[in-house]
């Protein structure tokens, strides 16, 4: 009987084992559950650092390019000023000797037209 005794009293044994066992696993059930919720905190902390970054960052980079795009608007501004003064320099020195050489040419062509009648006088 003292055997019998002994292997009932191995079977609760057994029996609390198993609950033991049971009680472990939905103990790491809910470690598991918590660890992923925390896991699932930090992700979502992450992806609130990371747009609060990107914001900040194309925040910077647009105020970057907006000062590009004025400095290179302020060097076409003055580039087209000096090509505007250089246009009407060169126009007002191009009609100025142009009128010099014609005026020339036509005192020279007067100076020809005796000679011409001169030289090419009609027989009669």
């Amino acid at each position: 009987m003292d055997e019998c005794n002994d292997s009932s009293s191995e079977s609760d044994e057994d029996i609390n084992f198993s609950q033991l066992a049971k009680e472990e696993n939905l103990n790491n059930i809910d470690i598991l559950h918590r660890l992923g919720h925390d896991n699932k905190n930090i992700l979502k902390q992450k992806k609130k650092k990371i747009k609060q970054d990107l914001y900040i960052y194309k925040k910077n980079n647009s105020k970057k390019i907006i000062n590009d795009i004025n400095c290179i608007n302020g060097f076409l501004l003055t580039l087209s000023k000096i090509v505007e003064n250089t246009q009407n320099y060169f126009q007002e020195f191009f009609i100025n000797k142009m009128f010099e050489i014609c005026s020339s040419f036509l005192v020279y062509l007067h100076s020809l037209l005796p000679i011409y009648k001169m030289t090419n006088k009609r027989v009669l």
